[in-house]
This record gives structure tokens, C-alpha cells and sequence, in this order.
């Protein structure tokens, strides 16, 4: 399957809602802490980049209506 195909079968599964903005979410952190092992030497782990995503993805909560906020609240809370 190649990534395109991927793409398209997670977002597929992933039910539309805010897949764009989650993957980019996820995305996001892992150049974040990829640069923070360029520039300040610190190993990533996938703890550290599950913590800092779902930081980030509960930031994202405020502008969402109420009935997709309870949705994508309890998808981070089985993170």
C-alpha cells in the first residue's frame, strides 16, 4: 500500500472529522522533536511525542462545536 493509499484508508476509518488537522498535529511534533535532537541534543521518544501531541490536540478542543469536542475528547483521553 503506498502512502497515499494509507492516507486515504485512515481517513476513511478515522470517520472525517478533523483528520486533516490531527495529522498535521501529529506531523507537527514529530518535526519539533526532531529539532529539538538537532539543536539541543535531546533523544525523541514516543512518550514525549505522544504527550506534546496531545497537548497540542487538546489546545485545538476550544474551536470545535460541543457534540465534536465530546468526540475528539474522548479519542485523546484512549491515547
Amino acid at each position: 500500500m503506498n502512502f497515499h493509499d494509507m492516507i486515504l484508508h485512515q481517513w476513511l476509518l478515522f470517520g472525517h472529522l478533523c483528520f486533516m488537522e490531527v495529522f498535521l498535529l501529529a506531523a507537527w511534533n514529530i518535526w519539533k522533536h526532531l529539532n529539538n535532537l538537532v539543536f539541543n541534543n535531546v533523544l525523541p521518544t514516543t512518550s514525549s511525542w505522544k504527550r506534546a501531541f496531545k497537548a497540542d490536540l487538546s489546545l485545538h478542543l476550544v474551536g470545535l462545536r460541543d457534540d465534536k469536542k465530546l468526540f475528539v475528547q474522548s479519542w485523546i483521553d484512549i491515547l
